[in-house]
This record gives C-alpha cells, structure tokens and sequence, in this order.
C-alpha cells in the first residue's frame, strides 16, 4: 500500500508468481472520499505491451508493477504522479520505472500520456519517454528513487558484467539479464514540466568525507 503525499488516493498493488518464472501483477487505486468507497481496479496488460517506455496505458491496459513512492508534481492546473515501480519479468530479468500518471475529468488515472521524461538512450542519444524504464539482472541490487532534500530522481549507472569485469569497455546494447550497478549514479532534474537527465550525480554530498572534531580540541 501506497500513499500519495497530497492525500488524494493510495495504491494497491502485489504480484503472483507462477511455476515458468513469469508473474502477473495486481491492483487498485483507491480515491480518497469519505463519503464512499471509490475503487479504480488496474488490471495488467503487461503481455501485450510491446514499446512499455512510449505506451499510454489505462486503468485496464496497465503496465503492471508493485508501486512503492509517489511523487506529486503541478504543470499548470494538472497535478502528474510520478510512480517509482519495480517488476520481475521472469528469473533472470527485473525492472525499476518511473512512470507518470495524472487523472482525467472522470477521474480515472492515464499512465504516460505525454512524454515528459528526457532520458538517455542505450546508445547514449538524448530522447523523450512516456516510462523511464530501468532493466537489470535479479541478482544485483539496483536504486532508483526521489531524493527529496535535493528535489531530484537517483538511479543506478548500469554496466553489462563484461564492463564490470574490466573485459571490455563498451557499453553494449541495454539487455536487462546483463546489467549490473558500477558503483555510480545518474539522475533527473524537475524542470517545470518535465523530467530532465542528470549524469554522474555524487554518491556523497561531500567532496571529502567529514571528519568530527575531537573534544579535546573544542577545550583550547
């Protein structure tokens, strides 16, 4: 369970997994009222979901995921949801995302419906996303969340394990069973209507590693 920050609904989402490895996601958006249950059910579309990073889905074409942080963000009158997700796609394969999310004048929640992430490309061009989508091998442990004291977005760089062994330093095409975290990190920026790409973003704060002062010290 999930709770929008500006109280206006909660998530639920949980996922089965089946004996091939696949699994298959569930959920609901509940709107906050207090007068009557409004529940909005999700229902995974996942299989049919060819291009997840360019696809506006629906309540009942949903790129089906586990929700775990909700970012509310204004552009104009319309408030957008940033969904940070994870998924397994079978053993070998997961997935963290952002995905935006706003509702409409019936109040039903529109995934991706505008292009509002400006992310680098496999191959290192710049290009414009509905889902950031961040594939990588189960095994590893991988980041992907809002920083809030820094208003921004962090993420795992990800390197295939050729590159993480030192056998090779070309990046290669972005398959998610062979991507591994290095050890950096990137990022985005909110720029007043959209996600902007931040690169080689410090893992610290600080330039030196802080070093108390010892007690003694403060005596003279």
């Amino acid at each position: 369970i999930t709770e929008s920050p500006d109280d206006k609904f909660r998530t639920f989402t949980m996922a089965i997994q089946f004996d091939n490895g696949s699994s298959r996601y569930y959920g609901a958006i509940q709107m906050h009222d207090e007068k009557k249950l409004q529940l909005v059910p999700l229902i995974d579309y996942s299989p049919a979901i060819r291009k997840y990073e360019d696809t506006t889905c629906s309540a009942k074409t949903w790129y089906g995921n586990i929700i775990y942080k909700i970012v509310p963000l204004k552009v104009g009158k319309t408030t957008y949801y940033t969904l940070f997700g994870w998924k397994a796609v079978n053993p070998m394969e997961c997935r963290k995302m952002m995905d935006m999310m706003h509702f409409d004048e019936n109040q039903q929640p529109i995934f991706g419906e505008e292009a509002m992430i400006h992310c680098k490309n496999f191959d290192s061009t710049m290009v414009w996303r509905k889902r950031f989508v961040l594939p990588y091998n189960c095994s590893a442990a991988v980041s992907l969340n809002y920083d809030a004291e820094n208003n921004r977005v962090m993420f795992d760089h990800l390197v295939t394990k050729a590159v993480l062994q030192g056998k090779t330093n070309m990046p290669g095409r972005q398959r998610g069973y062979d991507q591994y975290p290095d050890g950096t990190y990137e990022g985005f920026k909110w720029e007043k209507d959209h996600w902007e790409y931040l690169a080689d973003i410090p893992s610290d704060p600080y330039q030196t590693a802080p070093v108390p002062v010892p007690f003694f010290d403060k005596q003279r």
